[in-house]
């Protein structure tokens, strides 16, 4: 059973720690798209925003960001969606990074956060539960064969109108075969038309070890939209 966040989830609505303030990030969200690098030489982190979006995350100086444009041009990538995202970025650890190392037992850390639009098939179908597999179809991998297993409890998040899970799983494929593990932040607005999804995961001795990094990259993730549209 999914346990219901009643106070304010991600995005908060104020301060907390670690958090940028909402007032902090409006101002970040000044342009129209950043995707910037290091924040100066005294930073820890690498921010990707979205003002068209309105996200807002942060991930660790040593990891390399991937924006759009790079991704545009990885055929991997472009092939996991039936119609292209209205934004999408990845961020790898692996010191020599890849876009396409996301969705892989690496033994460094990622994170992928997309935007992308609800197919009317999906709008039909979707639920609070269905949208663990906005990204990976976990019930369908479930279905042939794969072993799927839940690492912790779903937490069910609230933030006006937007509503979304938490959700985190160990993965292995039907051979076999390196596992997978990550934990997963997905936001759909009222209209059920829009999904914001952060992911973040590596194998599964890594995702233990860089359990510290990954909460970091979660915990960063802010989605400025009202959800009512």
């Amino acid at each position: 059973m999914a346990k219901l966040r009643a106070q304010a989830p991600r995005p908060a609505l104020g301060p907390s720690p670690g958090r940028q303030p909402p007032r902090a990030v409006a101002r970040v969200l000044a342009g129209a798209l950043v995707l910037a690098g290091a924040l100066g030489a005294c930073s820890d982190a690498h921010v990707v925003v979205s003002d068209a979006q309105r996200l807002y995350l942060k991930v660790p100086s040593g990891w390399t960001v991937f924006g759009p444009a790079a991704l545009q041009q990885d055929g991997a990538f472009a092939a996991l969606f039936s119609s292209p995202p209205y934004f999408a970025s990845i961020a790898s650890a692996d010191p020599h990074p890849r876009p396409g190392v996301a969705f892989t037992a690496s033994a460094y850390p990622w994170a992928i956060v997309v935007v992308r639009p609800l197919q009317p098939s999906e709008q039909l179908q979707m639920s609070l539960n269905g949208l663990k597999d906005v990204l990976l179809n976990i019930d369908g991998m479930q279905s042939t064969g794969s072993t799927v297993t839940q690492l912790s409890q779903p937490e069910l998040l609230t933030n006006g109108s937007l509503h979304g899970t938490l959700v985190s799983y160990e993965l292995q494929g039907p051979t076999g075969g390196s596992a997978m593990a990550y934990e997963q932040e997905t936001w759909v607005n009222s209209a059920t038309t829009k999904v914001w999804v952060l992911m973040s995961g590596c194998s599964p001795s890594c995702f233990l070890a860089q359990q510290p990094a990954i909460s970091r990259v979660m915990q960063s993730f802010l989605v400025i939209d009202r959800g009512d549209s």
